[in-house]
């Protein structure tokens, strides 16, 4: 693929969508919900997956500074009609009910779906194992707070869960105590100087040539 071939191609996909995820208003058994789609065609999580070199901490950083960014004031002033729906596969579902053990969440609902493929959302996300059949779940719930200082405890273990190296976060605090979370410059300089970078963004050129207009993990698949 020539430069200018890639060029055109980038531009086609990435020009209408810059956010990891996006927020719409739904109805469900006359239900307003608020529904987040992870969207695979995104200029962030396409630098992201270049310059982190690992997909579990791009999926982390993402997740976490998506949720800190949901409403969190929700529950208490609007308890009858502000929450929150997705459509995510069962290691999602794992964490949701971890936030809700930690009173960070309340799920409201959990429906079991059907087993897809998700190549292309792990492809999108620089994971490059193929054949993933998974178990999917649509889960409503309300969100009851943010993770604040309190909480560094359970980050560090969902970091563990995913098999990521704390040294690698930065964790930001706010005035209200709560945490948004970075990765270290010096993450991003150990990638270009040992040219994981250089082979991530091989990686993603090859997605790129490979590229569907089906790369959107979105509620019309959940029929």
């Amino acid at each position: 693929m020539s430069v200018r071939e890639f060029l055109k191609i980038f531009n086609e996909i990435y020009s209408d969508n810059t956010d990891e995820f996006t927020i719409s208003t739904i109805y469900e058994d006359n239900e307003l919900l608020y529904d987040i789609e992870q969207s695979l065609v995104s200029k962030k999580l396409f630098l992201k997956n270049i310059f982190y070199g690992n997909p579990n901490l791009v999926f982390f950083i993402s997740l976490f500074n998506t949720y800190q960014n949901l409403i969190s004031e929700t529950f208490d002033k609007y308890p009858e009609y502000l929450k929150y729906s997705c459509y995510t596969h069962a290691f999602i579902v794992h964490i949701l009910k971890v936030l809700e053990q930690n009173n960070l969440i309340k799920i409201i609902s959990l429906k079991k779906e059907n087993r897809i493929n998700l190549d292309g959302y792990y492809e999108a996300i620089g994971n490059n194992r193929k054949h993933r059949y998974v178990q999917m779940y649509i889960v409503n719930f309300q969100k009851m707070r943010n993770f604040v200082k309190k909480d560094l405890g359970l980050i560090r273990d969902l970091l563990n869960l995913l098999k990521i190296d704390e040294n690698q976060i930065h964790f930001y605090q706010n005035m209200d105590d709560e945490i948004q979370v970075g990765v270290k410059n010096y993450v991003y300089l150990k990638n270009l100087y040992t040219g994981i970078i250089f082979k991530q963004l091989k990686k993603e050129i090859d997605i790129i040539e490979n590229y569907t207009n089906e790369q959107v993990l979105e509620r019309t698949q959940k029929k």
